[in-house]
């Protein structure tokens, strides 16, 4: 690195440069496969140690999920098999194929199918969101009034 420039005017050359090298070093780390694998990855063992907090202590991801045929989802558990996916591009769009993916698999096994995804800026905390067959989660909300019915007699 270069020592920071001292010259008065804003927009110096030696400033441009630097901006031009900073947005590079930037692309670079989004592009890199191995940073974006090892973040994959951790986003997948957070995932799985949340299904276990939540009672499902089989939760695990699942390795080389997408690399070898037959492993299927990036996590699963004894209801769920789950997608994750994750950007720090701002903005995170749900490509329908990946839904459809998830499905076939999660049929195939006999499951629940999940998407997780995760989206934020740079340098944001991610919001983390989760898509599911909509008729499944009336289901689900449908078990908790039951539940919060029951427990307020």
């Amino acid at each position: 690195m270069s020592k920071p420039c001292e010259c008065i005017q804003e927009n110096c050359k030696h400033r441009q440069v630097a901006k031009l090298e900073e947005r590079r070093q930037e692309s670079k780390l989004k592009t890199d496969p191995k940073h974006n694998k090892a973040r994959s990855q951790n986003q997948e063992r957070n995932i799985a140690k949340e299904y276990q907090k939540a009672g499902f202590e089989k939760s695990r991801r699942v390795p080389m999920s997408g690399a070898i045929v037959g492993l299927k989802g990036d996590i699963s558990s004894d209801l769920f098999l789950a997608e994750a996916k994750m950007t720090r591009g701002g903005r995170l769009v749900v490509d329908p194929s990946w839904i459809q993916k998830i499905q076939q698999e999660a049929q195939d096994v006999g499951k629940q199918w999940v998407l997780h995804a995760w989206a934020a800026g740079k340098e944001d905390n991610f919001t983390k969101v989760v898509i599911l067959n909509e008729e499944y989660f009336f289901k689900l909300i449908a078990q908790l009034k039951a539940f919060q019915d029951e427990s307020m007699v």
